[in-house]
């Protein structure tokens, strides 16, 4: 990462899902999360999760396939615990502040975080105190270091053994 982790969604092995043809500006449609759904490699479903902007949230409420709702706001086993946000299509919903505002490129991500690799500093956290810096308003400084580094284990996305759709284990929406 060069200083900071290189996020998940600026690696190489991002795939970006384009709007459908004729979709209206402002809109998120059930095609746009089936077509992102269909980019996970096999065995990813299962650990995936929604990654979105707070702003996506009204979008979802209104999201059926034909009488039926695709999101939950609060209904899996665990509930809140499991997914405080509800689930979109049978996974969890996060709502992030890094995930970008409602139809910018990244506002609804798609990932497998078991694909995104951190390691830290040997020794962990470490702290300091100085009772000098602010000896004259008899107060203590305290200092916490934590230092760590992230990036995806893949570099390109994933080619299919059959087929030309590429696959990716973090997945984004396009613009719309």
């Amino acid at each position: 990462g060069n200083g900071s982790p290189v996020g998940a969604v600026s690696s190489g092995a991002t795939v970006t899902v384009a709007k459908e043809s004729g979709q209206a500006t402002l809109t998120l449609t059930p095609t746009n999360l089936a077509k992102m759904i269909s980019r996970l490699p096999a065995g990813s479903f299962s650990r995936a999760v929604w990654i979105m902007n707070n702003d996506v949230l009204p979008a979802l409420f209104t999201l059926t396939l034909g009488n039926y709702p695709i999101y939950l706001p609060v209904g899996n086993p665990g509930g809140l615990q499991q997914s405080p946000y509800g689930t979109l299509l049978g996974r969890p919903v996060y709502i992030s502040q890094h995930a970008a505002s409602f139809t910018a490129q990244g506002d609804v991500l798609l990932v497998d975080l078991k694909y995104y690799q951190t390691i830290t500093k040997a020794g962990g956290m470490q702290t300091a105190t100085s009772m000098h810096l602010y000896f004259d308003a008899d107060l203590t400084a305290f200092r916490t270091t934590f230092r760590m580094d992230g990036q995806s284990k893949l570099a390109a996305a994933i080619a299919p053994a059959k087929g030309s759709t590429t696959m990716s284990p973090f997945i984004q929406l396009g613009a719309r």
